[in-house]
């Protein structure tokens, strides 16, 4: 990243405090979405269009929170869920609000913690009656993200912002997209921040969300690859990296993708770059490391096989698991006899780390992963992450990989929700964006998944996911979640773009989302109701506009007018 400008931390006085009186008056923002007070939350700063208030009746709990969190954190300490995430974490600073509806209070806390950016604001919305966390909201607190508008001079920016700001530095070369480091990481210091940020541009400034990986965490189980069949008997036993394991329960039928009869068509995608962006790859793992993509330029940060942009460097080494069984589904190689194999045997799998060893992140650090991959010549990406906050900076970078025309695979996430809520990057709506739920082995929808007919295109398997992981070269390791049930697509989608390489990403998805199979399970849950086929997606005709997928319009369109204003 390139710094911009920066000023020492005294520099104050008269004159810059009555400059912010000066330019909150007499320069309103059109993008300021509400003011903000030192009693008012980010969260309830954005535009209730983007965010609509689900379950409003105060006699029904309200539930938008991710699983990560079951229970309210205390104001003043961690909670169990904190601990895990950010061992060695403490509250530096906390309040407690009324709001933002009837019967509900806001917690606001400052946590200083291990994490990339150590100062990190959480802002918990609790349901005082049922004592359920509505929804939760992680940020930095000490810094915002702005993106400037077309020759904008980001000096005259930095300079309008006075004393509050004391450095300002590029976070990606594809847009004016900066981060503004802020005085001071109190619980005012953010609002303000944003507040005077609104009044000094027309660009957009916000809060540099953290979001975590998509995951239901499930012990080792004793089954097999049941994902890569289409409906057969399970052996009795399976070998697993030498060692017999004996099923449990072994399953008659597993509603699988069909990987068998597809291979018999196409097994190799090497002609095809995969970026993962997720929380690295353990790049020298035995069943990965021939298909890990090699970059023919590395930079002096030695980014052979991608980007860490927690770190900022070109080591992407997985430090935490996540992005390797990711990887792995999508790419293990097949056919050598090693542990298990994915979907495409042979393929180019970029690692661009966005996610910390805790498995969380920040919309900053995904922007550059993405950036990266763009200009690395990334043709498909997989994003199993996510959360509920808009953003203006992370929908740039994927406004910019469909203008490329690369096919970005989300995992919808496992909140159980079953309404039409907002969340992200999986709703950004652009039609290069395919959203993912879970199937279990048995064709049903596990009761973890969200659920959204206008928003998830398909399912796929997500339950009892075995694959690669980064314990060592040779582990391999369970997992459950729709960020499993993503890479199956990312896999397939490697697959099609090797049999179809003069085909339009419109094209490429059309063939895939038409080609699935019906289920009833799945009925009126996601746009298709259906589970992926990848051996019916290879033998399809040749797609043709009307085929072509449309996702639901409301949050693009909406996106859209944002963007006209400026």
């Amino acid at each position: 990243m390139e710094k911009f400008f920066s000023r020492p931390t005294f520099l104050l006085s008269l004159l810059g405090c009555l400059s912010l009186v000066i330019l909150v008056c007499f320069f309103p923002h059109p993008f300021s979405l509400g003011e903000i007070s030192k009693n008012r939350s980010i969260t309830q700063r954005l535009d209730s269009k983007k965010f609509p208030q689900i379950g409003k009746n105060a006699s029904q709990p309200r539930h938008l929170t991710s699983s990560v969190y079951h229970d309210p954190a205390p104001l003043d300490h961690l909670s169990e869920q904190e601990e895990a995430l950010f061992p060695g974490a403490s509250v530096v600073e906390a309040k407690e609000i009324d709001g933002p509806e009837p019967g509900e209070k806001t917690r606001l806390r400052i946590l200083k913690t291990e994490c990339k950016y150590p100062m990190l604001r959480t802002e918990e919305v609790i349901d005082t009656a049922h004592n359920n966390v509505v929804s939760r909201a992680e940020m930095a607190a000490d810094h915002f993200l702005v993106t400037l508008p077309k020759n904008e001079d980001p000096n005259l920016f930095f300079k309008k912002m006075g004393t509050q700001a004391v450095q300002m530095t590029r976070v990606t070369e594809a847009t004016a997209l900066y981060r503004v480091d802020l005085a001071s990481s109190s619980l005012d210091a953010l609002p303000q921040g944003l507040q005077q940020s609104d009044a000094a541009t027309r660009g957009m400034g916000e809060a540099n969300f953290m979001v975590h990986e998509r995951e239901v965490p499930n012990n080792r189980l004793y089954y097999c690859q049941w994902p890569l069949l289409e409906s057969e008997n399970y052996y009795e036993y399976f070998w697993y990296n030498s060692i017999p394991y004996p099923l449990k329960t072994p399953l008659a039928i597993a509603h699988g993708v069909n990987a068998s009869a597809a291979w018999d068509i196409r097994t190799d995608a090497s002609s095809v770059i995969v970026a993962v962006i997720d929380s690295g790859i353990r790049y020298t793992h035995q069943s990965l490391a021939p298909n890990m993509w090699h970059n023919p330029s590395p930079s002096a940060a030695g980014d052979l096989y991608g980007w860490n942009a927690v770190s900022n460097n070109g080591d992407p080494m997985d430090d935490e698991g996540h992005g390797t069984h990711c990887a792995g589904t999508i790419g293990a190689v097949g056919d050598n006899s090693l542990g298990t194999c994915g979907v495409a045997w042979k393929v180019q799998l970029m690692a661009c780390k966005a996610m910390n060893k805790n498995g969380t992140g920040y919309h900053s650090d995904q922007v550059v992963c993405l950036d990266y991959a763009l200009s690395h010549g990334a043709q498909i990406m997989n994003c199993s992450f996510g959360g509920y906050f808009w953003s203006y900076a992370q929908y740039g970078a994927f406004k910019r990989a469909h203008d490329q025309g690369v096919i970005v695979v989300c995992a919808a996430g496992e909140d159980s929700l079953t309404t039409e809520t907002p969340d992200y990057p999986s709703d950004y709506q652009l039609d290069n964006m395919i959203n993912v739920t879970a199937l279990s082995s048995d064709g049903t929808m596990p009761d973890w998944c969200n659920v959204g007919p206008t928003i998830i295109a398909l399912a796929a398997p997500g339950e009892d996911i075995l694959s690669t992981w980064n314990d060592s070269d040779s582990s391999y390791d369970y997992m459950a979640g729709t960020s499993c049930a993503a890479p199956f697509v990312t896999g397939a989608f490697a697959l099609l773009k090797a049999q179809f390489p003069n085909e339009s990403y419109q094209q490429l998805i059309a063939r895939l989302v038409n080609s699935v199979d019906q289920l009833p399970s799945l009925k009126g849950k996601t746009i298709t109701g259906g589970t992926l086929n990848i051996a019916k997606a290879l033998t399809g005709p040749t797609p043709g506009p009307e085929s072509f997928y449309h996702p639901h319009e409301s949050w693009s369109t909406y996106v859209k007018s944002l963007i006209s204003m400026r």
